[in-house]
């Protein structure tokens, strides 16, 4: 239905008593009834436009016809999918601040403090890489306009330095 409709009812594995929920669609669609608002019509073609036009390509969440069809409503003994899902929502909420909380608080030992801002791989230069255009050798800026100057016999270096953007536009 959601591939060649572009009509949605979720995903399979959320869905219980599949057949009866078949049925009963399909009886208000032959009934020429639209599956969101519930508003008759005088026939196929208007129907469809109508569900198109508005975006009635599902169920309506409020109605509870629907309810016995969704996983989600058998997970809360006595609770329906709304209060169902906002518990769920709240839950999820809670566990993220209590991740951020714990790497707020996290002790300074030598494990969760060290600072790699001096890291470097093993002979890497200082300064930001580029790439040569004519054979991908990466270098530091200064080091690839002095070896694109003799590379391609192009003096690169009356633009400024810091601004590569500007150097590759002309290129």
């Amino acid at each position: 239905m959601a591939h060649h409709h572009g009509f949605s009812l979720g995903l399979p594995d959320n869905l219980v008593f599949t057949h009866e929920l078949l049925d009963i669609l399909e009886d208000k669609i032959s009934r020429l009834c639209c599956l969101f608002c519930e508003k008759l019509f005088r026939d196929r073609m208007v129907l469809k436009e109508h569900m198109r036009k508005k975006k009635h390509k599902q169920l309506n969440p409020k109605n509870t016809q629907y309810d016995k069809f969704y996983v989600i409503n058998y997970m809360g003994l006595g609770q329906d999918w709304q209060t169902v899902q906002t518990t769920l929502e709240a839950e999820d909420d809670r566990q993220d601040r209590d991740l951020l909380e714990d790497t707020d608080n996290e002790t300074d030992n030598d494990e969760n403090s060290k600072d790699w801002g001096d890291w470097r791989e093993e002979g890497e230069e200082e300064g930001e890489k580029a790439v040569c255009l004519f054979c991908t050798m990466p270098l530091t800026l200064q080091r690839l306009l002095d070896h694109m100057k003799v590379r391609t016999h192009l003096s690169l270096g009356t633009f400024s330095v810091g601004n590569i953007f500007s150097a590759g536009n002309i290129i």
